[in-house]
């Protein structure tokens, strides 16, 4: 019986260990992304206090249409695919006209770079594939490696 105490105690230990790692590899809890790439954005941008407050209005509206767009079954895959690229145009649009000509140049400028960030990990998917039908092994890439 101690000896079952013992072990499931050990256990225990081991386990707050790993998940402890876990979250200190850079894992965020839901929602800490989108707070995070928001605050980047705003500082980027140096966004005064009224753009920000209306910028965080903009971004909780646009959680919540995404989150119930996904939650409608009723969408098929490309209607859904559709009507999120309509809803990230509209928010982005709505972005735009809350900033200066400066600001404008700026956040068009870190479109821009996501665009290009994503296309190169498209590339990067596509000939992973085409080397796996291939037999190729694999080599191990850092997505980071795009933001340098």
């Amino acid at each position: 019986m101690m000896k079952t105490v013992i072990k499931f105690f050990l256990l225990a230990i081991f386990m707050s260990f790993g998940l402890n790692a876990n979250a200190q590899h850079g894992q965020m809890k839901k929602g800490e992304r989108a707070d995070k790439m928001l605050d980047k954005m705003k500082q980027s941008l140096n966004l005064d206090e009224q753009q920000s407050a209306k910028i965080d209005v903009l971004a909780d509206n646009h959680k919540k249409a995404l989150k119930e767009l996904y939650q409608n079954e009723e969408l098929s895959r490309k209607e859904l695919k559709e009507s999120v690229k309509k809803e990230n145009d509209l928010y982005n649009q709505n972005i735009e006209n809350i900033l200066n000509d400066e600001q404008k140049a700026t956040w068009n400028d870190l479109k821009k770079r996501k665009e290009e960030r994503t296309e190169k990990r498209k590339e990067r998917r596509q000939n992973r594939m085409e080397d796996e039908k291939m037999g190729k092994p694999m080599k191990k890439v850092d997505d980071n490696d795009d933001e340098k």
